[in-house]
């Protein structure tokens, strides 16, 4: 299953992006949890019942795949900046930028 939780506003946002799947919580850690949970349930019902494998692996919704490319490429600017950091140490990405990063401590999975 891939999982994807990031910060939206005051809010966070858990998908499983397998299952269309979507939660909103506070706590990331907690909406952690309840999106695993969730998601093993569905599988669970999908399999008791004898469904179609039509639903498991959905195609994700075009917003999630576009905080997917979004956070790439956030993480593809840091590397650009530490490599450029290195050559040159006085320039320090500003606390506004790192604060405009979705939350990816751990938590955007994609196992």
């Amino acid at each position: 299953m891939q999982f994807l939780i990031y910060k939206e506003r005051e809010d966070y946002i858990g998908v499983c992006l397998n299952f269309g799947i979507e939660e909103y919580g506070k706590d990331p850690l907690k909406l952690r949890e309840s999106i695993f949970e969730a998601s093993c349930s569905y599988l669970d019902a999908v399999n008791k019942k004898g469904l179609s494998n039509e639903y498991l692996n959905l195609v994700p919704e075009k917003k999630h795949l576009d905080k997917i490319k979004e956070m790439e490429w956030s993480e593809e600017l840091n590397q650009r900046r530490n490599r450029h950091k290195k050559s040159s140490p006085s320039q320090e990405p500003t606390y506004f930028s790192f604060t405009k990063q979705p939350y990816d401590q751990g938590l955007a999975c994609f196992a």
